[in-house]
């Protein structure tokens, strides 16, 4: 079992998990401040909170053999303002997209990729 930070130690909660099978990444959502959404959002779905979407990736470049045998690459953040409360992402190569929904949001919503 390995320990993977998101955004480095002590890092972000991650929640709900996808895996692109294609390339292997996982893609990990995270609520950017767990206060506010432990006290604010859980409690009230129409308070956004900040989140971001993560990629994790094997290491293939030198810092592995030192060590680092994971990549982290935070791909979205939303400030919790407009956006935000994303409790799963799911990438999609084929079309360049980014779904992202979550327990409290009232829409999918869907990023383009580069």
């Amino acid at each position: 079992i390995d320990d993977i930070y998101l955004d480095g130690p002590p890092g972000y909660p991650a929640d709900n998990l996808s895996l692109n099978k294609r390339t292997g990444a996982i893609i990990a959502t995270s609520m950017s401040s767990i206060v506010n959404a432990l006290f604010g959002y859980f409690y009230n779905f129409e308070k956004l909170t900040p989140s971001a979407v993560h990629r994790v990736t094997l290491n293939d470049g030198r810092d592995k053999f030192f060590g680092e045998k994971y990549k982290t690459e935070k791909l979205l953040e939303f400030d919790g303002v407009e956006f935000g409360g994303y409790t799963t992402a799911v990438e999609d190569l084929d079309r360049k997209k980014m779904w992202l929904f979550g327990v409290g949001t009232p829409m999918i919503t869907v990023c383009d990729m580069p």
